[in-house]
């Protein structure tokens, strides 16, 4: 009803302007940019994928990863009109953005993830439970990060995983070590990523 529509709102102009201090940042589109508000418990769940940073190596490295299967990538999950993710930061990880708008990073492309039957309401209730299970200070670049929450949110909106190629970085042999991200295995090494400083992409 309107009462719950003026709490999400809310909910999402508060997310909006805590977002600057997640040490990330997203422009924002004006109002007139929204699209028709989707009725509830039949919402379109999209996965935004970007290319990490504005880094052109990286960009250039993700278009011959993607066809090995991985990919450096940040990932984000759109419902109800609001872009999720994860982050490293001293307090809570998760923030929101307005969907594909995320400055920090390229965007790439969106994959669509089906419907949720969740209300605007369960989605809140959701991502409060999530901010609890994803502390800033638990983001690992390789092992715990945006791309893994994303899976994360996608599987308890009753959506799926996402697709292996957004999460697979790790799996396909990347390793941090002295700052810099490498890949084990010798097909994929040439190509990444001696620019990709691991403090260029920790927000990843």
């Amino acid at each position: 009803g309107s009462t719950r529509n003026l709490f999400w709102a809310a909910t999402t102009a508060l997310a909006l302007r805590r977002w600057p201090n997640m040490g990330n940042s997203c422009a924002h589109r004006d109002d007139s940019d929204s699209e028709e508000e989707e009725p509830e418990g039949v919402a379109e769940v999209t996965l935004h994928v970007y290319n990490v940073s504005h880094n052109e190596k990286i960009s250039m490295a993700n278009d011959i990863l993607y066809k090995l299967g991985t990919g450096i990538f940040h990932a984000a999950v759109e419902v109800y009109g609001l872009e999720w993710s994860y982050g490293k930061s001293k307090g809570n990880g998760v923030f929101a953005c307005k969907p594909t708008r995320c400055k920090a990073h390229e965007y790439r492309e969106a994959v669509s993830m089906g419907r949720t039957s969740l209300s605007k309401d369960e989605v809140l209730a959701l991502v409060e439970e999530l901010k609890k299970e994803w502390p800033g200070p638990a983001y690992d670049l390789l092992r715990n990060n945006c791309t893994h929450f994303s899976n994360e949110m996608c599987e308890r909106l009753g959506v799926g995983s996402v697709p292996r190629w957004v999460t697979n970085l790790g799996a396909a042999g990347a390793t941090v070590q002295g700052g810099i991200v490498t890949m084990k295995h010798a097909a994929s090494a040439p190509f990444v990523l001696a620019a990709a400083k691991a403090n260029n992409i920790d927000q990843a």
